[in-house]
């Protein structure tokens, strides 16, 4: 199995590089990295050619988001013969037998499309961050088992899950090519979520791996590139609540159950707005409003075929520089 990694980078090279290191210290090594640098500001490209001089590097010359980035990494990927697509978020670290491991769960369960593993948090290596994922009911929100428990034992048994994390998600190329990957649209969050239930739809299986172990430093990134680190900005609070309602719209298998969705969600959401209004956070309270009323009147944001994520096709520059 000839096996790609897609990395993205927005002002985090440090944790790129981290992050390459532990992907190289690998039992078993992929064929490709690529990593597609969001515009960043920090010389992310100079600080990974420097120490990685192998790594295929895209710059966009500005935030693309997370989809468009690895939709077009992906196609990039398979038009070189890739087999597998590793999806891995650039502030995790993985342990040396992380891929073969979930390499060898795909080659057990040959109806699985996708492997994922046990995640950790990186300050706290033995609290779980997801353990495998499962959806709600009517809020179709994503849920991860063992989220902040110490790990025991209890999520060690190999299993198919309802959800995958984009964290760390071993794709093979057929479903990619066949079932699409991600919704450009969506920009950040839910696009895994959306995908997963995408890949229920049609009777597909994801795999969860528990030997398949990572560490994962939590949306730093996003952290760092903001005024008000430690709180959920105005941008995220937005995109979140919008996407949500999107997921909701498009998964539902009726009006009346898009309708119920739609109304826990908004009730779910709203104390937030209240929250930050009381706190005289006024950016923050416009932007999940906003959230709330964009996701249930704006068109569900569209589904390229793997053809259309060719990079030669995208409206902004991008150049490939290793």
């Amino acid at each position: 199995m000839r096996i790609g990694v897609i990395l993205l980078s927005w002002n985090s090279a440090a944790e790129t590089v981290r992050c390459i290191d532990s992907v190289k210290r690998g039992t078993l090594l992929p064929e490709w990295i690529t990593v597609w640098d969001n515009g960043s500001t920090d010389d992310c490209v100079g600080t990974i050619r420097s120490r990685h001089d192998d790594v295929v590097v895209f710059r966009s010359s500005h935030n693309l988001g997370f989809p468009a980035p690895n939709n077009a990494l992906a196609k990039w990927l398979i038009d070189q013969g890739a087999d597998a697509i590793w999806l891995l978020n650039n502030d995790t670290v993985v342990d040396s037998q992380c891929l073969q491991n979930l390499v060898e769960g795909l080659h057990r369960h040959p109806a699985a499309v996708a492997a994922t593993g046990k995640i950790f948090f990186r300050k706290h290596p033995r609290r779980i961050w997801y353990a495998g994922g499962r959806i709600r009911r009517f809020t179709f929100e994503a849920e991860h088992l063992g989220a902040g428990q110490l790990d025991t034992g209890r999520f060690d048994q190999e299993r198919f899950v309802e959800f995958v994390s984009g964290c760390c998600a071993l794709l093979r190329s057929e479903v990619v090519v066949r079932h699409r990957l991600f919704r450009p649209g969506f920009f950040v969050y839910t696009e895994d979520l959306d995908w997963s239930l995408r890949m229920k739809r049609v009777g597909k299986k994801l795999l969860y791996v528990p030997a398949a172990l990572l560490l994962h430093d939590v949306s730093v990134s996003m952290f760092r590139n903001r005024p008000d680190p430690g709180r959920l900005s105005a941008y995220q609070h937005y995109h979140s609540a919008r996407n949500q309602l999107f997921v909701i719209r498009e998964h539902a298998s009726s009006r009346i159950q898009a309708a119920i969705g739609a109304i826990l969600w908004w009730g779910k959401r709203l104390p937030f707005a209240l929250a930050n209004a009381a706190l005289r956070r006024g950016a923050k309270t416009r932007a999940i409003v906003r959230g709330l009323i964009h996701g249930l009147v704006q068109p569900i944001p569209e589904l390229p075929s793997i053809e259309d994520c060719d990079i030669s096709k995208m409206t902004v520059e991008v150049r490939r520089l290793a």
